[in-house]
């Protein structure tokens, strides 16, 4: 089992080689080191093939040999990404990179990875293609004293993921996306889990939990939660499978949304709906502000079905709203430039932001953002409303109220009902037992899931309502 509960996702040639040249994106080690975080190494399809037989490692070594050998100094854990070995073409079109040009679809991949004696070698497909590879990585950086630790995958049919159980003793993840739960056991959408005929969606989960060593919940649109329950997948396997680590997966925010940068069509994370998958697209990329609190969200609604995450796999955009970052330009790369911030300064930026979180723990953290500026909370009295008429039954919600409430006839129960300002319709109830000895905090009631402020009303009758608005602390005079 994984040790390590925070992972960085990062392309191996963002970290430095020591007196090169300086690099437009660069990782530091150090930091990642001294702040307890590992890192998932990213290579492509290429950088995956079997060299010579003189020098199996050739393609691999090129592209991660320099990142292993920082990581080895300072004791940064790894795990690997294979993600592009398995997809089939149908899955992902990777251009100059590459994926497997026989798996030319799921049925292919499927067929292909279930033969034993491939091309009359007596090895299976995969065996005969990564074996040696596999056992040369391992063998030269892991072991009881070397950094890397397991594999990273959410694109191995059953033939695939039964081929990596037996080829590694290290930790295997699964990550599980979208449909993949609900497609379990069938040949819809992502049914990358489950034999190639249809059976029953938990034999199909069983089956993959029985050959993995953790599973990790991607969240990337909000879709993730409101369709397809990965909630609800996440809280099955805590209950039939509890010695499983469950781990989040996810991005708080991807731009370019705008200007020069921006990709054509948008970068589309955390919109409401999944672009071009299976329910129609109803929005462009929305600012950060909305994509963070569908972030927040989500990856809250998971954790209360669970209790709390074992692990924390971090994506990061390389880009903030309107532009890419970078640290610097180089030869090789004369468009780059130093940005303010820079593509590390971001990076650091988004993982303070995740371990803020507290997504491994009970509780949240929710004095993320002032935490992050260095500003201290400071709640400032914003007026109170007595019991003289006319009494009001809401107040100008900003997102930032605290709400101080207190009957002050005698003991009884006050209905709260927070509504969506997009859609009426979209509204929930609950009900205070309030009393003259004690006043009840409410709120605040930041950005709901379509991303607007709601609006709070409360039963008014005989009820003393103070409202302290939160400001930060350099503000105060």
């Amino acid at each position: 089992m994984l040790l390590q509960k925070k992972w960085f996702w990062l392309w191996a040639p963002a970290i430095p080689t020591e007196g090169a040249e300086r690099s437009p994106t660069n990782v530091d080690v150090e930091w990642l080191s001294d702040n307890g975080w590992g890192i998932v190494m990213c290579p492509r399809y290429v950088n995956m093939q079997s060299g010579p037989s003189e020098d199996i490692g050739l393609n691999f070594d090129q592209n991660t040999e320099n990142a292993f050998e920082i990581c080895t100094t300072f004791n940064v854990p790894v795990r690997i990404l294979l993600n592009d070995i398995f997809y089939s073409q149908e899955y992902a079109v990777e251009g100059p990179y590459g994926l497997d040009p026989l798996f030319t679809d799921l049925t292919e991949a499927r067929r292909l990875c279930a033969e034993t004696n491939w091309n009359g070698t007596s090895r299976s497909y995969l065996e005969n293609k990564y074996g040696d590879l596999f056992r040369y990585i391992e063998g030269r950086w892991g072991g009881n004293t070397g950094v890397l630790k397991g594999y990273w995958q959410e694109s191995a049919c059953d033939a695939q993921a039964a081929w990596l159980h037996t080829v590694t003793d290290l930790d295997i993840t699964q990550g599980i996306y979208h449909r993949m739960w609900q497609a379990a056991g069938t040949d819809q959408g992502s049914g990358l889990i489950g034999s190639s005929t249809n059976e029953p969606q938990l034999d199909a989960v069983n089956r993959r939990m029985a050959i993995v060593d953790g599973v990790d919940i991607e969240l990337w649109h909000f879709d993730d939660i409101m369709v397809y329950d990965l909630q609800g997948c996440a809280a099955w396997i805590r209950e039939n499978w509890p010695d499983i680590p469950i781990g989040c997966n996810s991005v708080s925010s991807n731009g370019p949304i705008s200007g020069p940068d921006a990709v054509t069509g948008g970068a589309k994370m955390w919109t409401y709906h999944i672009p071009g998958y299976i329910l129609p697209e109803v929005e462009a990329p929305p600012p950060f502000e909305v994509q963070r609190s569908r972030f927040f969200q989500s990856v809250n609604t998971v954790k209360a079905a669970i209790g709390a995450f074992d692990i924390i796999d971090t994506q990061t955009s390389a880009s903030n709203e309107t532009e890419l970052l970078w640290d610097g330009p180089c030869s090789w790369a004369p468009q780059c430039h130093i940005t303010s911030p820079t593509w590390w300064e971001w990076q650091k930026s988004e993982m303070i932001l995740w371990d803020s979180l507290n997504l491994d723990a009970a509780g949240t953290k929710y004095a993320w953002m002032s935490a992050q500026e260095g500003i201290i909370p400071y709640y400032s009295g914003a007026g109170s409303y007595c019991f003289h008429d006319p009494l009001p039954d809401t107040f100008a919600n900003t997102g930032n109220e605290l709400i101080l409430l207190k009957n002050y006839g005698a003991a009884s129960t006050h209905d709260i009902t927070v509504t969506s300002s997009l859609d009426p319709l979209v509204n929930s109830l609950y009900s205070l037992a309030l009393s003259p000895e004690r006043g009840t905090f409410i709120g605040p009631y930041p950005l709901d899931d379509y991303g607007a402020l709601p609006t709070i009303t409360y039963d008014n009758t005989n009820l003393y309502v103070s409202v302290l608005k939160v400001e930060s602390y350099s503000e105060q005079s």
